[in-house]
């Protein structure tokens, strides 16, 4: 007789990530499962992390925390999942709330290095107890990220969408040391922003360092079409591809043809876009990308 469980969804830890489930009730799994893994994006995540901290911290890093964290894509996974659910579709969003200012938990810390992308730990985090806890943050939010992948993609019909988004331009920063606020302030001085090369509005991280196909080119290519129509710019490993440094290039190795990872412009989100500022969400800005995705699921998932 097999005793073995059915995997289970992670439960939500204050402070480390939230679990939440939407649509029909019931002991369906999901799914879909929208991961964002970058999704500390309130400066209470930030503060409440910071005052536990001893190392010795840049001056202004608030300012790099409110640049870099993904704001809009924890709106943008909820207001996808209530479309899905209005159409009797089951999803959950699994929203880490550790800051990548500290630790960045989309990173696999076996392959540090492994491509053009920040590192998981800054240097300037200069504490051994401080490596220690936000080591172990970084190992319980990996830990329910994997979880909720068990859950969701082993079922035939199942998607993981990794969410993220990024400052409308690319600047040429990839090393994340003390000087890291000064250099980005002097990166957005005016004369010298405009320089940058502009991002696309939308960019479909489809594709490894070594150019193997990574997501579900079906839902890859509805996907692309629905929101041309929709009247964004859609670009394809535009701005960088999965490495195997990040989490989400492991994700998608472990489940093949079931994820994607998208990438929105923060200033087509935010309000205003305020680069070393908090920053207000538009929900009708988050919807015009959430209706495209939602469809594209449902219509892959349920068909006409």
């Amino acid at each position: 007789m097999d005793t073995q469980q059915a995997p289970a969804l992670p439960a939500s830890v204050p402070g480390v990530f939230d679990v939440e489930v939407y649509g029909p009730e019931g002991s369906q799994a999901p799914q879909v499962l929208f991961e964002v893994p970058h999704g500390a994006t309130a400066a209470e995540h930030y503060e409440t992390l910071r005052e536990r901290l001893r190392s010795d911290l840049p001056d202004g890093l608030d300012g790099f925390f409110y640049i870099n964290t993904d704001i809009g894509a924890p709106e943008v996974a909820v207001a996808t999942a209530n479309r899905l659910a209005e159409a009797g579709i089951r999803s959950v969003v699994l929203r880490c709330l550790v800051p990548r200012t500290f630790i960045d938990c989309n990173r696999s810390l076996d392959h540090p290095g492994a491509g053009a992308v920040t590192p998981g730990l800054p240097a300037y985090i200069d504490d051994d107890d401080d490596r220690q806890l936000l080591l172990d943050l970084h190992h319980r939010y990996t830990a329910a990220a994997n979880a909720a992948y068990e859950v969701v993609c082993p079922q035939a019909a199942s998607y993981a969408v990794n969410f993220h988004t990024f400052a409308p331009r690319s600047i040429a920063l990839t090393k994340i040391e003390r000087s890291i606020v000064k250099d980005l302030r002097a990166a957005y001085q005016p004369g010298v922003i405009n320089t940058w090369p502009m991002r696309p509005e939308v960019d479909l991280i489809t594709r490894a360092a070594d150019d193997e196909m990574m997501a579900p080119e079906h839902l890859r290519d509805d996907l692309r079409q629905r929101l041309e129509e929709a009247g964004f710019e859609v670009k394809e490993n535009h701005t960088y591809r999965l490495f195997h440094a990040t989490m989400g290039y492991w994700h998608s190795k472990r489940w093949p043809n079931k994820c994607l990872c998208v990438e929105v412009r923060r200033d087509l989100l935010a309000k205003e876009f305020l680069p070393f500022e908090p920053m207000a969400i538009c929900p009708e800005k988050a919807g015009a990308i959430a209706g495209p995705l939602a469809e594209t699921l449902r219509q892959s998932l349920q068909g006409s």
